[in-house]
């Protein structure tokens, strides 16, 4: 039995859940949702976890990596792997990949606490426009592109 992560408010993942479930059941796989933060999965019951619908991680944070950690725990087989799972939670692994010779778009790091609401931190931006995203988010969750007359709402964003 393959276990697909889901999150609360979709359960029975998205519309087309009903044809990815059929065509594993051609190949002889039997899956099913289980909300991935739900005390009453039996996740040790399955052969296999693929964690891809954990879209709400971001916003629970502490419970998601604690989840993490139990299925490493436990050693259900996870598709990604924990580690994996744990890296890609912060998108500051684009400067690991950077470092190892992956381009990625050019980007400008603020360290947590940086910014802190100071209003007089000088938050250099390049020229053009922008897109000031969180470190841990998904979905487009607190991201904004801002054209460059509008730097300064951009630099109020990365102070919040």
């Amino acid at each position: 039995m393959v276990a697909f992560t889901a999150p609360p408010f979709f359960p029975e993942l998205h519309d087309d859940w009903p044809l990815v479930r059929a065509a594993l059941a051609e190949v002889g796989l039997d899956a099913r949702p289980v909300v991935w933060s739900d005390p009453a999965a039996d996740w040790p019951s399955f052969d296999l976890i693929v964690a891809n619908g954990v879209w709400d991680n971001i916003h629970h944070v502490d419970e998601f990596l604690a989840w993490v950690a139990a299925r490493e725990q436990d050693g259900t087989p996870t598709v990604n792997s924990p580690a994996t799972l744990r890296w890609n939670l912060d998108k500051r692994y684009l400067r690991e990949l950077e470092a190892a010779g992956v381009p990625i778009v050019p980007t400008s790091w603020i360290e947590p606490g940086a910014a802190g609401g100071t209003a007089d931190i000088d938050l250099a931006l390049p020229e053009g426009e922008v897109v000031i995203k969180p470190s841990i988010s998904g979905g487009g969750h607190r991201t904004a592109r801002y054209r460059p007359d509008e730097h300064e709402d951009a630099r109020a964003h990365a102070r919040d």
